[in-house]
């Protein structure tokens, strides 16, 4: 029902009969789930937690010209869950911080975006926002919950999954 970006892991929602993904699927688009990511950042952002607003003139997908928005609000919510006191790398030795996201928004690489330039700790992996390759081309960016109303039963459904290790 939902989808990740190419190098995202994590959990996705997948619906057993085509009246469950129209009902899934309106819930995604209507923000009546809660999806929560986890990601590892280079550097150690100010405050230990935050909203993050954006306005930009366009949001686009530069690869599919039909995915642009005009005038359009970004909302992510975040928080430090844990940070290393140092690592030296190639980009000099700053910290890695290991953060809790909320997209409230659905924008073309939001948190992404919100990480590099806002926190100004880009995610490690994420080289099209600067963040440092540590470990092959992984990008350290884990959808670890989502959480819905079921659209049938109506009970809230809490999926989550470990990091990987």
């Amino acid at each position: 029902v939902n989808r990740l970006d190419l190098k995202v892991a994590g959990l996705v929602v997948c619906a057993k009969t085509q009246r469950a993904v129209r009902a899934l699927s309106l819930a995604f688009s209507e923000r009546r789930v809660k999806k929560v990511y986890s990601a590892v950042v280079l550097g150690r952002p100010s405050k230990q937690s935050g909203i993050i607003t954006t306005h930009s003139e366009s949001d686009c997908n530069e690869r599919e010209i039909r995915h642009c928005q005009a005038s359009v609000t970004s909302v992510t919510e975040w928080e430090v869950i844990s940070s290393s006191t140092t690592t030296s790398n190639r980009h000099g030795i700053r910290p890695l911080s290991m953060l809790r996201l909320i997209p409230h928004t659905g924008r073309y690489h939001q948190l992404r975006r919100h990480c590099a330039q806002v926190l100004e700790c880009p995610i490690v992996g994420d080289m099209l926002y600067k963040g440092p390759l540590l470990w092959k081309t992984q990008l350290f960016l884990f959808s670890a919950e989502v959480i819905f109303v079921h659209p049938f039963t109506l009970e809230e459904v809490h999926a989550s999954i470990a990091l990987p290790s």
